[in-house]
């Protein structure tokens, strides 16, 4: 004869089946069949000195709290007038005007987020006319100024 029930060995469908109907008891379920306890025993934080106790105590003291270490400060630079200096030789009066032209752009493209906007397009409008590219553009400082205007809100206006 097959048996489909539940498996036999005890469990708590047959402790409850065995007691009375008027003492409700707790089922007993086998026990565990995994570890409770590390493996690998970790040293408590008292073993490891008052200097660990300190730390456990006042999380936010450590052990090289003590010792303050002076660092001088990175050398102060100066991000846009070293990005317009690597501009200049693309905008040398050797080279075509549409691509000076092309050039200027891209450099206030670059330079467009490297400081404030009305710094920057001081900067811009300096390294045109030092460039000559005011006088050999048609209009002058007023295409020089629709170019810096196209870099600051990403418009290629060639």
């Amino acid at each position: 004869m097959t048996h489909h029930g539940p498996p036999c060995g005890g469990g708590p469908w047959q402790q409850q089946a065995s007691m009375s109907s008027t003492e409700p008891t707790a089922p007993t379920y086998p026990a565990r069949p995994y570890r409770t306890t590390p493996m690998i025993e970790l040293p408590s934080w008292r073993s490891l000195g008052d200097a660990a106790e300190a730390v456990v105590r006042d999380p936010r003291r450590s052990i090289a709290s003590h010792a303050m270490i002076h660092v001088a400060p990175p050398p102060a630079v100066d991000l846009l007038t070293s990005t317009l200096n690597r501009a200049r030789p693309y905008l040398d009066p050797s080279l075509p005007i549409g691509e000076r032209a092309l050039n200027f752009w891209a450099a206030a493209v670059a330079a467009r987020d490297l400081g404030a906007a009305d710094q920057v397009q001081a900067d811009l409008l300096d390294l045109a006319r030092d460039s000559g590219l005011t006088t050999d553009l048609p209009f002058g400082a007023e295409t020089v100024s629709h170019l810096i205007r196209s870099a600051f809100m990403n418009f290629n206006p060639l």
